[in-house]
């Protein structure tokens, strides 16, 4: 019996209680005072009907008619992340909510949190079977869109997308504000993969959102600059004199405590190898070898979470000469207790509202 329930019952049993404490004790043969005992026990009757009436009411999904669906968020609109990109709302799309107390799917609770954490024992892998069971019984939707309070851990929000993926929901949008406004958004990505965190291993993107390593160093300069100009930095990268080159380009979103950090990465690359001095003749020393520059496979750029949350971000600045005119594609990175507010923020701040919307790998934390 839910707590509901057993409050109304509660009420009802105490009405009894009372209805049968009031009844005046009457002569068996007094025909008016009979009629008042019958009318004083067809208030009893009529409560205890009431009582089994109650006892029926759907208290949750054990029963056939299941709890009704709620039509008001649990998350309020000020609770959610703040985005730069911000776009319409999908149309037909499954609604699932994550507060810190549930995961909501159209309305109804589906997965109960520990203070915004999936509990162990409700996860497989990188999938939460309840939530997918409560999917796959739903009707079908090639879209979903997730409003998830502000602070809620990541390691949640990865294990939603996981189900979502697992489901073949092949679309994706955040609930978010518009900017530091009022005004609901929602921020789309053009594609979404979700896999379990694995160091040193590249993530494969479509070639269509895949930038090559080469495109990185005419661009570097720039993106110092930008970096080093605007607010809220923490290190820029500077641009080296020995850059490696071939291979692609990985660009990943890491975010832990109050910090963002865009990482650059040369993957599937080829290195020339190494130089080799030719043979001497014997008794003669070979001259000193001059001194190897190893070339450049990485850069970094890192800010103060609140640069995520200007209306002109510097990330976006930074990012512009690379991504601003043509589709990138990256991996977010987090600790499991990051907040989903900080990834959020940070996504929109690297591709604001006028850029190309990003294809995302989402790696889900071990813990």
């Amino acid at each position: 019996m839910c707590p509901m329930q057993r409050r109304r019952q509660d009420g009802v049993l105490r009405e009894i209680s009372h209805t049968h404490a009031r009844a005046p004790k009457v002569h068996p043969l007094d025909r008016t005072e009979r009629e008042v005992e019958s009318r004083a026990m067809s208030r009893l009757r009529f409560a205890f009907a009431l009582l089994l009436a109650l006892g029926s009411v759907a208290c949750g999904d054990d029963t056939e008619a299941g709890e009704a669906a709620s039509t008001e968020p649990t998350v309020g609109l000020l609770e959610l992340s703040i985005s730069n990109r911000h776009d319409s709302e999908p149309t037909n799309a499954a609604a699932i909510e994550i507060s810190g107390s549930a995961i909501r799917l159209d309305g109804r609770d589906v997965v109960p949190l520990e203070r915004g954490r999936v509990p162990d024992a409700a996860r497989d892998g990188v999938r939460i079977p309840a939530l997918a069971q409560a999917i796959a019984a739903a009707p079908a939707r090639r879209a979903a869109v997730l409003r998830i309070y502000a602070s809620t851990p990541y390691q949640t929000t990865a294990l939603v997308l996981g189900t979502l993926k697992a489901a073949n929901v092949p679309e994706v949008a955040f609930a978010v504000r518009r900017g530091a406004t009022t005004e609901l958004g929602y921020l789309k990505l053009e594609g979404y993969d979700v896999r379990a965190e694995v160091a040193n291993e590249p993530i494969t993107i479509p070639a269509t959102h895949q930038r090559a390593w080469n495109e990185l160093a005419p661009a570097w300069e720039a993106m110092t600059e930008a970096c080093r100009g605007g607010e809220h930095f923490v290190d820029c990268a500077y641009k080296p004199t020995e850059i490696a080159e071939g291979g692609d380009l990985q660009i990943t979103f890491f975010a832990r405590g109050s910090a963002v950090k865009l990482e650059l990465d040369r993957v599937r690359g080829v290195d020339a190898p190494a130089p080799t001095q030719p043979a001497l003749l014997e008794g003669i020393a070979p001259e000193a070898a001059a001194e190897v520059v190893e070339p450049a496979k990485t850069a970094a750029f890192t800010w103060r979470f609140q640069a995520a949350t200007m209306a002109e971000s510097p990330i976006a600045a930074v990012m512009r000469p690379l991504c601003g005119a043509q589709s990138c594609g990256g991996m977010v990175t987090a600790e499991g207790q990051t907040q989903t507010m900080n990834v959020l923020s940070f996504l929109g701040a690297t591709f604001p509202n006028g850029t190309p919307a990003p294809y995302v790998v989402f790696q889900v934390p071990p813990r």
